[in-house]
């Protein structure tokens, strides 16, 4: 039994009781691989660049999107997601990825990753949170419109800001 828990090691991390209006990551990556818990089960990617592209994405508006989207909200300002619904979730695929998009994304993690976010619920005015939309719809997306798209981002960062079940109240 330990062994097979201990398969599970991974340095990716899914938030399975997302506080929209207090918490600001969707997923998480730790130093090291470790052993997730209740809240936050590991989710194992085949290798650490795959770990970097699905926190990126899963972080961004379009990834946080899709938790909001699939969560269960029977709590204004909360979302939850078992660990068999995991696999649901909408995800970039990083297999799909370039290896020059990949190498982006690890550079783009490493200057970046001593930043924070502000509570999902301010993803209306969190300039890291739209830097990070920026660099997926630049870097991993490849849209042809990028100022175009970037302006679209800003409006749906607005309107799921003002969603009730997912600011909670908090504005």
């Amino acid at each position: 039994r330990r062994d097979r828990i201990g398969a599970t090691r991974s340095r990716l991390h899914l938030n399975t009781d997302f506080r929209f209006n207090s918490q600001s990551l969707a997923f998480a990556i730790t130093k090291d691989e470790s052993i997730g818990g209740r809240a936050w089960p590991t989710f194992k990617m085949k290798n650490a660049d795959q770990d970097i592209i699905a926190s990126l994405w899963c972080n961004s508006t379009l990834g946080i999107l899709s938790y909001w989207w699939g969560a269960n909200k029977s709590q204004d300002g909360r979302g939850s997601i078992t660990t068999t619904q995991m696999a649901k979730l909408t995800l970039l695929d990083p297999r799909k990825l370039k290896p020059a998009q990949t190498k982006e994304a690890k550079k783009f993690f490493d200057n970046n990753k001593g930043k924070s976010f502000l509570p999902a619920h301010q993803i209306k005015v969190d300039t890291m949170r739209a830097e990070l939309d920026e660099f997926v719809l630049r870097d991993l997306l490849n849209v042809s419109d990028l100022a175009g798209s970037i302006k679209k981002m800003a409006v749906l960062r607005s309107k799921l800001g003002e969603e009730p079940s997912f600011n909670g109240g908090k504005v």
